[in-house]
């Protein structure tokens, strides 16, 4: 398990550099995109890329074969793309397409080779409707576009987890509830009021489950999406 070559697509960011960390400290073989660098990761591991704005994908998974040689486990937990545009369905196609393109592409891969698995981040917000009440008087939105993509996300993995499936290709999604990062006291304790912590998720709670998908018993798995919300859609 330990030899795994895991590309992490957004390894950066807030919940992708905790599983990066988490990852590397397990010994693991850990490659990251990213839009920004991470001063902790070797420059041979990294490769800087901002995948809202490029559209060639073919190129980009290319391109990262190319540079870390072989890569058998993919988990993409990249953020949408800020909001660009006055036509809510522009930005919902904007943060689907590296997730339809990308989990595309990187089944055709582990299908050649047959074996693999993918992980999508998705939100609770594609398994249930906004709470809006959560946001009012908050400085933080919860846009149309977000909550349709990330409920897209869930779908789109099950069809390929299904085009694939003979293939040994495993993908699965993981819908994560809110993570703590600066929010304010009013939007918190909103929040708290629908999950048994009375709290908002720590960046590292989902590291532990990871590690659990990354082993060989849990290759049954495909397909499904597991919901990491604290009882968030109870």
């Amino acid at each position: 398990m330990i030899n795994k070559n895991i590309l992490i697509i957004g390894g950066s960011g807030l919940v992708g550099a905790s599983i990066s960390n988490f990852l590397i400290k397990k010994k693991f073989n850990v490659y990251i995109i990213d839009r920004k660098k991470n001063k902790k990761f070797e420059k041979n591991n990294f490769l800087k890329i901002n995948i809202n704005e490029k559209s060639d994908y073919k190129k980009i998974v290319k391109y990262s074969l190319k540079k870390f040689k072989n890569i058998d486990v993919v988990i993409n937990c990249i953020y949408p793309a800020k909001q660009k545009s006055k036509y809510y369905y522009k930005d919902i196609i904007k943060h689907l397409e590296p997730f339809i393109k990308l989990t595309k592409e990187f089944g055709e891969y582990f299908s050649k080779k047959k074996g693999g698995q993918i992980i999508n981040f998705a939100s609770i917000y594609g398994k249930i409707l906004p709470r809006f009440e959560i946001y009012r008087s908050s400085r933080i939105k919860m846009p149309i576009d977000y909550a349709i993509s990330k409920n897209l996300i869930i779908q789109l993995s099950k069809f390929y987890a299904k085009l694939y499936l003979k293939n040994k290709v495993k993908i699965n999604t993981i819908s994560l509830g809110g993570i703590f990062d600066k929010q304010d006291k009013k939007f918190i304790k909103k929040y708290s009021k629908f999950v048994g912590s009375n709290n908002l998720l720590s960046s590292n709670d989902i590291n532990d489950f990871i590690l659990y998908l990354l082993k060989s018993n849990s290759m049954k798995f495909t397909g499904q999406d597991f919901c990491f919300d604290d009882g968030f859609t109870l």
